[in-house]
């Protein structure tokens, strides 16, 4: 989808359970939850309404996983709610919004960072761990 959303708000949860016995209170912390971004955005023109149009049908679908890429990070998931609704005082305009469900790998919260991914110098640092990263798989050391 090449349409930029006006808002996304990043949902990160964990799972407290409480529970009373005879000695105290015992709480168990459960961590893994899965990541939820809520999007949405205004579109205009029939193009933009009908790549929306697909992805609710894929919503449609249950069970449907699919990837997002975001700030050149991708993110496998599913749709949790989906809507669009038209705007009565502009023809050709449509509001969307949407949920998806991340569930590999963790929506990583400095995406969320505005402007640069930083120096120049530290671009090529983690380009060059990703590459000695990647060639250690193949059993390749530099």
């Amino acid at each position: 989808m090449l349409i930029n959303p006006e808002d996304i708000t990043l949902n990160k949860k964990s799972d407290v359970s409480e529970t009373r016995t005879f000695k105290g209170t015992v709480f168990q912390y459960w961590p893994d939850l899965h990541d939820t971004l809520s999007i949405s955005g205004l579109i205009y023109g029939s193009k933009a309404y009908n790549e929306l149009h697909y992805l609710q049908l894929h919503f449609e679908k249950e069970g449907k996983v699919l990837s997002m890429i975001y700030k050149e990070h991708e993110y496998q998931g599913f749709f949790s709610s989906f809507d669009i609704d038209a705007d009565s005082d502009n023809a050709g305009r449509f509001k969307y919004s949407f949920n998806f469900t991340v569930i590999g790998p963790h929506f990583d919260s400095k995406d969320f960072a505005v402007g640069h991914m930083g120096t120049v110098e530290a671009q090529f640092s983690n380009i060059a761990n990703e590459f000695s990263d990647f060639l250690a798989k193949w059993g390749i050391k530099l």
